[in-house]
């Protein structure tokens, strides 16, 4: 069993009944990768597609538990940039920022207050 602090996650609910009115996270995902064009997201079913550097999609809920996200290049939707298996804690609100790193892509979690 995974251990983690609930406000690493961006658990916001006052309380444990607000936590477990459905078993799902709240995630949006930020392209803020410089000299990246349009980037396509996918976390298992989910997907957002053209993600302009700058900008960032509306949330949407993904179900409690591991999800594998995917992130590639519009332009060449079939090579991944990121392949990550990530944790989506259910009552969490997130917010996932695709960032540079030295070895090209990185994928940031930032719970929202």
């Amino acid at each position: 069993m995974m251990d983690f602090d609930q406000e690493d996650y961006g658990l916001i609910a006052d309380s444990e009944e607000e936590r477990s009115i459905g078993p799902f996270a709240r995630v949006r995902f930020m392209h803020a990768a410089s000299g990246y064009g349009p980037m396509n997201i996918h976390v298992d079913d989910l997907a957002v597609n053209q993600l302009n550097f700058g900008t960032a999609s509306t949330f949407a809920t993904i179900p409690d538990g591991f999800a594998m996200v995917t992130i590639s290049s519009s332009r060449m939707p079939r090579v991944a940039l990121i392949r990550r298996n990530m944790l989506f804690p259910a009552g969490s609100v997130l917010t996932a920022v695709i960032v540079n790193s030295p070895d090209g892509l990185d994928l940031k979690l930032i719970p929202e207050l």
